[in-house]
């Protein structure tokens, strides 16, 4: 029985010590990241700011004025992705180079939580109205708007808003069949209603 208590008490010891030691290294590799993202904020995302900056200056006032129910069906369009749909228009607007596949995926991921951390919503939204590849090679909602429907965004009627930020997710898909583009913005503006 004392042996059994002495060979429990062993693994106890041996249990904290190996606790211990995973937390220290968890807490490096964290720092480490931490350091990484940092490190990466300041090469990619600080040094094309003053680019960043000149596309946000480009919108236009409708861009930056859009209504809280304009900026609900962006939300919804985007199933909570927006600030990755940002970061796929930044990085092809700003040419950054990035690695494709996992690394890709990452570019994504870092840049949509510098947009988050440097950018307010409202720029947020500003820059992904005005610079999002829409159809045709029309970029951002208002050339987008004035090409389909004839009219400034400011004017846009919620189904064809509707229209536009379904467009804005999923651009080349919806170019080859418009019945789904048309089914895509009834579901968002059923969506909008429900919430």
């Amino acid at each position: 029985m004392a042996f059994f208590l002495l060979m429990l008490q062993g693994i106890r010891s041996s249990m904290r010590f190996f606790a211990k030691v995973s937390t220290a290294f968890l807490g490096i590799v964290l720092l480490a990241l931490l350091l990484c993202f940092i490190r990466y904020d300041v090469r990619e995302f600080q040094s094309r700011r003053p680019v960043i900056d000149a596309l946000l200056a480009q919108a236009s006032a409708d861009e930056r004025a859009l209504s809280p129910e304009f900026i609900r069906l962006l939300h919804i369009s985007m199933n909570g992705n927006g600030d990755a749909v940002l970061a796929r228009t930044l990085l092809h607007q700003l040419r950054v180079p990035t690695p494709g596949g996992l690394g890709w995926n990452a570019s994504l991921i870092a840049w949509g939580w510098l947009c988050q951390l440097h950018l307010s919503e409202r720029d947020r939204m500003a820059l992904l109205v005005s610079n999002g590849t829409m159809s045709e090679g029309h970029d951002g909602f208002s050339a987008e708007a004035q090409a389909r429907f004839r009219k400034p965004l400011s004017q846009l009627s919620s189904a064809e808003f509707a229209t536009l930020a379904a467009l804005a997710n999923s651009p080349s898909a919806y170019r080859s069949n418009p019945d789904m583009l048309i089914r895509r913005r009834d579901q968002l503006l059923s969506q909008a209603a429900i919430q």
